[in-house]
């Protein structure tokens, strides 16, 4: 079971079930779950959403910004204290700052590419950080390696992109 532990920002997913299928559109994909216990420290992953910008107010259009996934220790390590970071979280950003995903973004994808067939898989959820972009806090993301058997376990005949 996933319980979402308020006081950790620990077990940060959801799943929403749909009444309806969702249609999608031509030239669009869905994005892939990861093989469980997959490793992604040292890539570079894409995150996305329509958060609060430089300007402090939300942008009217979809944002991605490249980031390298750290390693848990790097992030223990960074600004945040060790405890705070728990192996259902992964850390991605710059430890320099200037560069992040922010308030109006959480619960959107981290994603890296899967293969050379231009397939997406989603790593991480965005969950919460110390402010924007600040120097030495990456942001901090769900790690979704930790939740596939809980999602696919939820989401009993839901299509599935193959492995590879």
């Amino acid at each position: 079971m996933n319980r979402y532990q308020e006081l950790r920002n620990n077990n940060d997913v959801a799943l929403l079930l749909l009444q309806e299928p969702v249609g999608v559109a031509d030239g669009l994909v869905p994005i892939c779950l990861p093989v469980d216990g997959s490793n992604f420290d040292g890539k570079e992953a894409i995150v996305t959403g329509w958060g609060t910008t430089e300007s402090g107010e939300l942008s009217e259009h979809l944002q991605q910004l490249t980031v390298p996934i750290l390693t848990n220790q790097q992030c223990r390590k960074s600004g945040y204290f060790r405890f705070q970071i728990t192996a259902k979280m992964l850390c991605a950003g710059y430890l320099e700052g200037g560069r992040d995903s922010c308030q109006g973004d959480s619960g959107g994808p981290l994603q890296l590419a899967k293969g050379e067939a231009g397939q997406q898989q989603i790593v991480g959820v965005v969950s919460w950080g110390n402010e924007c972009a600040q120097r030495n806090y990456p942001g901090v993301y769900a790690r979704v390696t930790r939740f596939v058997s809980w999602i696919r376990s939820h989401s009993r005949g839901a299509c599935w992109c193959t492995n590879g």
